[in-house]
C-alpha cells in the first residue's frame, strides 16, 4: 500500500495505491481489501471497481455516478453496490443527488458504507487531576 501526499479536497482523506487501483482514502482502500477477501472466499464474485453509471433523462445525458464497488453476493444472489463514505453526515450534495439519480434511472440499491477516518495520529489522553 502507497500513500501519496495530496490532500482530497477539503476533507483530510488522502489517496491510497493497492494492486496498481488508485482509493479516494484509506477506508475505501481498506473495505476493497475486505471484498477481495471475500471475493478469494467465493461469498462473492465479479468484483468492479469504480464503476461508472451514466445517467441520462429523456436522452439527455444528466450526470455520471460512480460506485466505489459492485459486486454479486452468492449467499443472497443479489447485486450489490457501495458507495464508501468516511463520515455519512458529511457527504457533499452532488454526491447524494448523483447516487439517487443512478438509482433511478438503474433501478439500484447503493448501500452506503460508513468507515471511521483512520488517521495516525494518537489520541492525547487527559491528565488525571
Amino acid at each position: 500500500m502507497r500513500l501519496h501526499g495530496k490532500l482530497a479536497g477539503f476533507r483530510a482523506a488522502r489517496k491510497v495505491v493497492v494492486e496498481g487501483i488508485t482509493f479516494d482514502s484509506l477506508g475505501e482502500s481498506r473495505r476493497y481489501l475486505e471484498l477481495r477477501t471475500l471475493e478469494r472466499a467465493g461469498d462473492i464474485r465479479a468484483l468492479r471497481v469504480h464503476t461508472r453509471w451514466p445517467c441520462a433523462v429523456n436522452g439527455v445525458h444528466v450526470a455520471t455516478y460512480i460506485s466505489d464497488f459492485d459486486y454479486f453476493d452468492t449467499h443472497t444472489k443479489a447485486h450489490i453496490v457501495e458507495d464508501v463514505k468516511g463520515n455519512a453526515r458529511y457527504q457533499d450534495d452532488a454526491s447524494r443527488v448523483r447516487r439517487r439519480l443512478a438509482e433511478a434511472v438503474h433501478g439500484l440499491v447503493v448501500k452506503v458504507v460508513e468507515r471511521p477516518a483512520a488517521s495516525g495520529k494518537r489520541r492525547r489522553r487527559k491528565k488525571a487531576s
